[in-house]
């Protein structure tokens, strides 16, 4: 299973509609907020893909993807309230940035969490 393509689909797609974003409610095409909150989901979605790819029994690999959810929620939470309480007064561009990168790397995610198991149950 490959790696890359859903963790670059993602990071386009994210990136697309960060800039859409800034271009409309922001006046600006690239920001501070949104490079950092892609970097930050581009790395949790790179460690959490290489921890899925761990040869498991089902019921483990379960364990793995509800313990690898609730980390990076906890994760992207402090990350966000860290980086709010640092730069405050970029609070709304951060909030725009953050929740569209979290819920598109959540959907690839889940996406590419599908095919895994597909692939998995296929080969047994």
């Amino acid at each position: 299973m490959n790696l890359a393509k859903p963790i670059l689909f993602s990071f386009i797609v994210a990136t697309l509609i960060s800039i859409t974003i800034n271009f409309f409610f922001f006046k600006k095409p690239f920001s501070l907020e949104m490079m950092h909150s892609l970097i930050f989901f581009t790395c949790l979605a790179i460690l959490s893909g290489l921890l899925y790819r761990q040869k498991t029994r089902p019921k483990t690999f379960i364990t793995i993807v509800m313990y690898i959810t609730i980390g990076r929620f906890l994760l992207a939470s402090i990350a966000f309230f860290a980086y709010t309480s640092a730069f405050a007064f970029h609070e709304n561009s951060l909030i725009a940035h953050f929740m569209t990168s979290y819920f598109v790397f959540t959907f690839f995610e889940i996406f590419f969490l599908l095919k895994i198991a597909s692939f998995n149950s296929s080969t047994k």
